[in-house]
């Protein structure tokens, strides 16, 4: 028996001989922690502070299960920070911090990390929340540079245990790099536009990643010498990451082009409807925020009473199993089941003429590829999307906002896509409808987003050429 599995049946008697048991409670709360988000982590652990509104522990958790389920925990968190002991002030200030960084308040939020930095300067998640925060607030290359490099956690992958160290910025000139695909789909489609940079400052440059995705690498960047798998044996003098990297050779927003910068043969479709609509609804559930970044099929159902809108999904997992409990088989072309590995995705993503997806890697694909992508974030979205419905990383998505969790804004998604269905029957394409979303896009940029933009399109050109 695991020790999770005992300290549950230990829990669940004392809970059977006292429901109200502070102690097994707060036992009940940290099982439960370690599992999806459900309501009754957020049940368990208000019943704790209640039984015991004075213990530091059980106001904490309530404050972290509010956190969990998408709502406002920061007046909690400051009443378990009265509650504090010397020792446990470090980790209230920093949650602090993360309820301030959950309202999108970044400023407010680093002042709170870096408070709890000053008391436990050692801890690393802490520091990656600063880094995240200056990242969230537009500092591109000091935030990537804080995460990616100053507290670093190396992947648990066999490049890490090879012996050859990890780039910190040393020169380049004649040595032998390997960048790793290193985190998720989407960072490294997202950042692999700056290798063409790296290429210039080394004598040879080799990709090593899984094997779904390294045959697309091969095919759309001619900067790698060679394409290899994760499985080793390796052979170079640096490895280092695109995102890493990205932060070692200076790049901030100003070198940023929203350009496409891929290019694949789009797969055939048969003819059916007016606007082909890729839609892809979840991102990975191995990322710690998945719970509030993806969303369900269902929430997608406002969409699909459009006229002249046909659907396809892009989804691996779990696409196929939503549309048939939904009832929406063929009304929905399954295209995800049969995508063998990111050419197939890419391909089928060219064929669309919009996107609409969640903050997924299927979201940077059809970016990348230079797709209109119709992209629906949660509440308290990724840093990469900063402020406003508009980004500097991609010319034609437009962003829609969760104003409450588990609400999606989708009826405002279906008022463009109903544009966009109008524009294809009048004039053939999409063009006339995406022109009008990305003038009211641009329109509420912040003066840095401005900034960033005006810069983009000369400075990544040096960037990548």
């Amino acid at each position: 028996m695991s020790e999770i599995a005992e300290a549950y049946q230990q829990s669940a008697r004392k809970l059977f001989e006292n429901p109200d048991s502070a102690e097994a409670l707060a036992d009940r709360y940290t099982i439960l922690s370690t599992a999806a988000r459900n309501p009754a982590q957020l049940a368990i652990a208000r019943r704790c502070m209640n039984a015991a509104p004075n213990e530091f522990i059980a106001v904490f958790n309530y404050a972290s299960a509010l956190s969990r389920a998408g709502l406002d925990g920061l007046s909690t968190f400051r009443r378990a920070l009265e509650l504090a002991k010397p020792d446990q002030r470090a980790l209230c200030l920093h949650h602090i911090g993360l309820a301030y960084h959950d309202r999108q308040d970044y400023e407010a939020a680093l002042k709170y990390y870096q408070m709890a930095a000053e008391i436990d300067p050692e801890r690393r998640l802490i520091g990656q929340s600063i880094a995240i925060a200056k990242l969230a607030m537009g500092k591109l290359r000091e935030g990537l540079y804080e995460f990616e490099v100053l507290h670093h956690i190396k992947p648990r992958k066999p490049i890490t245990g090879c012996g050859i160290p990890w780039w910190t910025g040393e020169n380049l000139a004649g040595k032998r790099v390997i960048l790793t695909h290193e985190q998720g789909f989407g960072d490294t489609i997202q950042f692999v536009r700056f290798a063409h940079l790296l290429r210039s400052k080394c004598a040879s440059l080799v990709f090593s990643g899984v094997d779904s995705l390294g045959p697309l690498i091969a095919e759309q960047f001619d900067c790698f010498d060679d394409v290899i798998n994760e499985a080793g044996p390796f052979d170079a003098d640096f490895v280092t990451s695109p995102m890493a990297s990205t932060a070692l050779m200076g790049i901030e927003y100003k070198d940023v082009s929203d350009r496409p910068y891929m290019t694949v043969q789009p797969i055939e479709l048969p003819q059916r409807g007016r606007l082909k609509v890729g839609i892809s609804w979840k991102g990975s559930p191995g990322y710690a925020n998945d719970a509030l970044r993806s969303a369900s099929l269902t929430d997608f159902c406002p969409l699909f009473d459009l006229p002249g809108a046909a659907f396809y999904s892009l989804q691996v997992r779990p696409g196929p199993q939503e549309i048939s409990q939904l009832g929406l088989d063929g009304f929905i072309a399954d295209l995800g089941s049969t995508f063998g590995d990111w050419r197939d995705t890419a391909a089928s993503i060219a064929a669309m003429d919009v996107v609409v997806a969640t903050d997924s890697a299927n979201a940077h694909m059809a970016g990348a590829l230079g797709k209109p992508v119709l992209l629906v974030l949660g509440k308290a979205p990724c840093w990469r999307w900063m402020s406003g419905d508009r980004t500097p990383w991609y010319a034609h998505t437009k962003i829609f906002r969760q104003e409450k969790v588990d609400e999606w804004p989708m009826m405002q998604v279906r008022r463009v896509l109903e544009q966009m269905v109008k524009a294809v029957a009048h004039v053939g394409t999409v063009a006339p409808a995406l022109a009008k979303v990305s003038s009211s896009a641009i329109a509420t940029l912040t003066a840095s987003q401005k900034s960033a933009m005006n810069g983009a399109a000369s400075g990544a050109m040096r960037a990548l050429h």
